[in-house]
């Protein structure tokens, strides 16, 4: 009877084991490593956002500022691009060569991206829903930029009204780029919408 009992409780250790590790199994397969377009698209928000281009924004710091008074400076609006531009008595040229220079990088960013995203579209790997919002905060980031590039050449107008032709021209391209990439960013949804990858 001894017996019976030890092999009857083998048994259930042996089903209880099977029952708690395909749970654990069964996750491990919807957890899928992030796409090339995923991942460029972040990057290219970190990029953005490492430069200075855009003001980092925590939800917590806004709303401890907006609640608490606490007189710290980390609470105070961070510097702007416009304010970061024209610090430090720089000269009008100085300045159009910072801007000039930062669009430059931020186009050229941007036309990386949008390579990746038409290399995405045209491959054989169905697009995810991670890789339309990574896109589109890519390309709300980039529009973010551009603003600050507007308000940095705004400053400088008042400073020098006699704007460098460069400066223009470099604004206009990436808005450009940005153009492009409102379209892929319209291709890239409706590629999405029409496969079978919603859990992503």
């Amino acid at each position: 009877m001894r017996k019976v009992f030890i092999i009857g409780a083998i048994a259930c250790l042996s089903a209880c084991a099977t029952v708690t590790v395909k749970p654990a199994s069964i996750t491990t397969s919807f957890v899928a490593e992030d796409s090339s377009l995923t991942k460029s698209a972040k990057a290219y928000k970190t990029q953005v956002e490492n430069a200075g281009w855009v003001q980092k924004t925590s939800a917590f710091s806004f709303l401890q500022s907006k609640l608490f008074d606490t007189g710290d400076d980390a609470a105070k609006p961070a510097e702007t691009y416009a304010e970061k531009v024209s610090a430090k008595g720089r000269s009008p040229e100085k300045m159009i060569s910072m801007v000039v220079s930062d669009i430059r990088s931020a186009r050229i960013g941007l036309y990386n991206l949008n390579m990746e995203a038409r290399s995405a579209l045209s491959g054989e790997d169905a697009l995810t829903r991670k890789d339309v919002v990574a896109y589109e905060d890519a390309l709300v980031i980039a529009r973010q930029a551009r603003q600050s590039f507007s308000g940095a050449v705004d400053v400088i107008m008042e400073t020098s009204p006699l704007i460098a032709a460069d400066v223009t021209t470099a604004l206009k391209a990436f808005s450009a780029e940005i153009d492009v990439s409102r379209q892929l960013a319209d291709d890239i949804t409706k590629s999405w919408k029409g496969s079978n990858t919603d859990m992503s």
